[in-house]
């Protein structure tokens, strides 16, 4: 097991249908970095070998039942790894903003097809970590872990973004330099996400 340096303390990790496939693969992986794994199937003996064989490579696991189309098994299953493992947690309080996100990836592409023919470019930025009042707010909620300073340590160019760099990649978008550019997301994140 190696400590993955983005990770300041393990965090605990659902994989749905991590008894078999892709899904083992990735619940095998975590668990290698150090990760708690709660691994939802509905393989009940698939699920717990799986957990099984993290455990026995020096991790923390556990295989469940769980029917995702059945709210009840998942709150149930929810409430057994925090139990077990520890509570899985995200970005508090964020989930619509996460939501709103993907929305606005899935509109842009849209968009893009939409308006390409009659010459119109729609693309998006999904900005990093950039040193605004809600960041600050976020903060000082406690929903972003260690903070921002630690944040800047695991970024490659080891600083927090400002809103001109996000101004810049507008611009840079909106000009004629980039006519053929549409349908694209161009993080602006100083590397965070590569």
């Amino acid at each position: 097991m190696s400590a993955v340096p983005y990770w300041d303390s393990p965090p605990t990790a659902i994989v749905t249908g991590g008894a078999s496939g892709i899904g083992r693969a990735i619940a095998r992986r975590l668990g290698d970095e150090g990760a708690a794994v709660a691994i939802f199937d509905l393989d009940a003996g698939a699920a717990r070998a799986a957990a099984d064989k993290i455990t026995a490579g020096g991790g923390r696991a556990v295989g469940l039942v769980v029917d995702v189309t059945d709210r009840f098994t998942i709150d149930a299953a929810v409430e057994n790894t925090d139990n077990e493992l520890g509570a899985p947690m995200g970005n508090p309080l964020m989930v619509h903003y996460s939501a709103a996100r993907a929305g606005v990836v899935g509109f842009t592409k849209a968009l893009a097809q939409e308006l390409g023919p009659r010459g119109v470019t729609v693309n998006t930025i999904p900005p990093g970590f950039i040193d605004t009042p809600m960041l600050r707010r976020s903060e000082e909620r406690g929903f972003l872990g260690p903070g921002v300073a630690a944040a800047e340590t695991r970024t490659p160019v080891r600083r927090i973004g400002r809103p001109d760099d996000i101004a810049a990649a507008c611009a840079f978008l909106c000009s004629q330099d980039a006519s053929y550019i549409t349908g694209q997301v161009l993080g602006v994140n100083a590397g965070r996400v590569i």
